[in-house]
Parts: C-alpha cells; sequence; structure tokens
C-alpha cells in the first residue's frame, strides 16, 4: 500500500500510474500538496546522450506562492532550463522526454 502524508497524496496505484504517463508526456512532475498540506513542488530531468536520466531541477515553496499563473511560469522555466542542459549534455532530441 501507498503511504498517505497529507489528503492529497497519491495513494491508488491506478491513478499514479497516470500520473506517471502524465509526466512522461509534459516533461514535468508536480507535488500539489501531497507530501505537505502547505507545500507545492515541480520537478524536470536532464538527459544525458543516450537519453537516459542524469539529473533532476526542481523546486518547492509554500502553496500560496504558486497559483495558476505562477505555477504555469515556474514549470516553463523548469522545462526549458532542463531541455538546455540536457542538449549540454549531448541529448540530440530535447523536445522527446522518456
Amino acid at each position: 500500500p501507498l503511504e498517505a502524508f497529507s489528503p492529497y497524496t497519491l495513494t491508488d496505484p491506478e491513478q499514479l500510474k497516470q500520473d506517471l504517463a502524465r509526466i512522461r508526456q509534459s516533461g514535468y512532475a508536480r507535488s500539489r500538496q501531497e507530501f505537505s498540506s502547505d507545500i507545492n513542488g515541480f520537478a524536470t530531468a536532464v538527459f544525458d546522450k543516450a537519453g537516459k536520466p542524469l539529473a533532476s531541477i526542481s523546486i518547492s515553496g509554500p502553496a500560496f506562492r504558486f497559483p495558476g499563473k505562477e505555477e504555469s511560469e515556474v514549470i516553463s522555466l523548469l522545462v526549458n532550463a532542463s531541455k538546455q542542459l540536457s542538449k549540454n549534455s549531448g541529448k540530440e532530441d530535447v523536445n522527446h522526454y522518456g
């Protein structure tokens, strides 16, 4: 069983699978109060030349600091930074995740 850390933690395996599919498709992960009721976080992967995960970039903070527009801006900055770092590491197709 998946442990719940807050009322928003994904504990249903099917929901988790759907979230992982969304992450692969979009290129970023987000946690909206899933670990702590007042913290949101976002992350992207950096890939090596072979397309394998090399590192990650993340940002987290109080949930009230990430309303709609700010959340989109943070995600955009993270995705663009990870694409640039992946490109610098030799990955050719930086628009493809996973």
